[in-house]
């Protein structure tokens, strides 16, 4: 009992110290180029921007890991040394309640264009997400295009929220009176969420100016790596509790990413903007490789870069390009989800080029002015832009269809999800200017479309009517659509009543071509553990192909392909495929007293005398992989 209690308190130590802020500065290490960024990173530190003026990577370290950077050959100097939120000059930025005042006030002084929606749940500390939405006759359903602007994702980059609520207050104040304002406000559904992490962002004011992440009691998340699409992909994101980019248990854990994740799926805006601090980058996604549409990125980014002033009141002075290649990997972050997911052309703007808690005083109101030239920017971009939009209905009916929409010159390679018209039938595609383009438009049940357009250096409405195909859409997939823990051998079957059916699959949201058949079963094999496998059945009769839905599995996480007995002490050695050094072991659904990994192939499981009566001689047991977010091998039978 005593080693336990002194086991318990050590840890609570050890907790603290790697919460608290105490004993951590700001500094800055010069650099030589961005490589010496990847060894930085590589470090486990806690790397707060890049100053790229003067090649100095600032960074929040404690005393041990200032050592470790000395030692690696960096050259060390400290900005600001340990200091307090009282001492922090953070007086004049705002809190969450200060924000929650201001932009309630604002609602309530122009109730015609601007109301105030509370998108969360309590979060863990009591604060909560709100949305502020800008529009004429704000109350009235409407079908305009929607602009989205959030800031403050990351609680210590105190700016970001400050060019929020200028938004905010700016459209609210001029509409009426200047012509740019009422056009957008008549035009644009616009959608500021101008706190994101309000628990965290208190935290900051209260206890730890540092402070990057939620405030999630068993673990807090870097909101930023906690995104569905691409969560966790390519090493730019944590998986340790205590590292200030952990991604969370899995995609959209937290209570702030899941209210995000709504407002982007309920309002599929054209553009939408993101701020952050700090470095003056301007960045779009991906965070892991390039984007599909990289091309028509690079031309917006590229532009807009033309006529944003830097701190020093210069144009094209920001860095610009993909996440992955501009400045560092990163994966889960919401740009690359609001994009992946939702079709919305999303962009990051990292501002400032020294600091992320800049003076008020003497940065505030210059950062905000200049930042009016990019957010007024994409609102011009919603109201016309190089792309093709339009409604989609039924030729009979005239009901709109949420149908598919392809452009065969720019294909989607890196697992983005198809674009699909919103509910009223609307859809929209940013493309490269001054450039030709094949569309298709399909629904099950419907004869596709494909369409010659030429798009300039403005909109192209393209309307389409779809014409029911008289052949029955496929449905009642097997296995269900999103269904977990499949074999390694699965037999896909469907209903439907063509005589051909072409079947596609493959690992990402546009799988290729497999096979026809005129059979309603198609049998696949040699998949992988681990793996989400997407498939669609389109048919085919008198007016040519008809695309249908868009289904996926998933495959058991872990494979076990052998279990043995091990004696003095006893032991079962378990040995398979894609383990991880979170996966433990169960017997019959009991977790075994302790496992020791060997690598990704083999795990042994310990227990001695408790793990033996676990598996008594001579009766068949299941034994599995687990992990801590639900991840399972399939049940593998074994006997003693």
């Amino acid at each position: 009992m005593k080693k336990c209690f002194v086991f318990i308190f050590l840890s609570l130590i050890l907790s603290f110290s790697l919460f608290a802020a105490d004993g951590k500065s700001f500094i800055e290490v010069k650099i030589k180029s961005l490589q010496d960024v990847e060894k930085i990173k590589s470090m486990n530190l806690d790397v707060a921007g890049i100053n790229r003026n003067k090649n100095l990577v600032g960074i929040i370290a404690s005393l041990e890991q200032i050592d470790e950077l000395k030692k690696n050959g960096f050259d060390v100097f400290i900005k600001k040394a340990s200091p307090t939120p009282e001492d922090a000059s953070l007086d004049l930025y705002y809190t969450p309640s200060e924000m929650e005042a201001m932009i309630n006030q604002i609602a309530e002084n122009h109730p015609d264009i601007c109301k105030v929606e509370k998108i969360s749940d309590e979060l863990w500390e009591g604060n909560y997400l709100y949305a502020v939405i800008i529009t004429k006759d704000v109350s009235t359903p409407n079908d305009r295009p929607s602009f989205i602007l959030d800031a403050q994702h990351h609680a210590r980059e105190v700016m970001t929220s400050q060019i929020s609520v200028d938004v905010i207050d700016y459209l609210t104040s001029n509409y009426g009176t200047d012509p740019d304002v009422t056009n957008w406000v008549d035009n644009i559904n616009i959608i500021v969420i101008p706190m994101v992490n309000p628990d965290g962002i208190n935290y900051v004011f209260t206890k730890d100016i540092w402070w990057r992440k939620n405030r999630n009691p068993n673990c807090p998340v870097d909101l930023n790596r906690n995104y569905d699409f691409n969560w966790g992909l390519c090493n730019g994101s944590s998986d340790w509790c205590y590292d200030e980019t952990y991604r969370g248990t899995s995609p959209d854990s937290e209570p702030e990413t899941k209210a995000m994740d709504r407002i982007m799926a309920e309002n599929p805006a054209i553009y939408a903007l993101t701020y952050h601090s700090y470095g003056e980058y301007i960045l779009y996604p991906f965070g892991c490789y390039d984007p599909s549409d990289n091309q028509a990125y690079w031309e917006l980014a590229s532009e807009l870069n033309s006529i944003l002033e830097n701190d020093q009141g210069k144009t094209g002075m920001y860095a610009t390009g993909a996440g992955w290649s501009t400045i560092y990997l990163t994966d889960g972050s919401s740009d690359d989800s609001h994009y992946g997911r939702y079709g919305t052309f999303s962009v990051c703007i990292e501002v400032n080029s020294t600091d992320f808690q800049p003076d008020y005083t003497q940065w505030r109101d210059v950062t905000v002015e200049r930042q009016k030239t990019a957010w007024k920017y994409f609102l011009n971009k919603t109201l016309d832009s190089p792309r093709i939009e339009g409604h989609i209905k039924d030729s009979s009916t005239g009901l709109p269809l949420k149908a598919r929409v392809d452009v065969e010159e720019v294909p989607f390679i890196h697992n983005e999800n198809p674009r699909y018209a919103s509910e009223n039938g609307f859809y929209f595609r940013p493309l490269p200017q001054n450039s030709s383009f094949t569309v298709t438009f399909s629904y099950p049940g419907y004869c596709s479309e494909t369409k010659s357009v030429d798009v300039g250096t403005s909109k192209v409405v393209v309307d389409v009517n779809l014409t029911p195909s008289g052949i029955i859409p496929v449905s009642n997939p097997v296995p269900s659509d999103k269904s977990i823990n499949q074999k390694l051998t699965v037999q896909l079957s469907w209903q439907g009543n063509s005589s051909n059916y072409l079947l596609y699959f493959g690992e990402n949201a546009n799988p290729p071509f497999l096979a026809s058949s005129n059979a309603t079963t198609y049998t696949l094999s040699n998949l992988e553990y681990g793996k989400t496998y997407y498939w669609r059945v389109d048919t085919e009769g008198g007016c040519g192909s008809s695309t249908g839905e868009l289904w996926s599995f998933s495959t058991y996480k872990y494979g076990i392909s052998s279990v043995t007995a091990l004696k003095d002490p006893f032991r079962l050695s378990v040995v398979g495929e894609n383990f991880s050094y979170d996966t433990t072991v169960k017997v019959n659904g009991i977790e075994v007293p302790q496992v020791k990994h060997k690598g990704s192939t083999k795990i042994v499981a310990k227990g001695g005398k408790t793990l033996k009566n676990m598996v008594p001689k001579g009766s068949p047991v299941l034994i599995t992989v687990e992990d801590s977010q639900g991840g399972i091998s399939e049940p593998f039978t074994f006997t003693r």
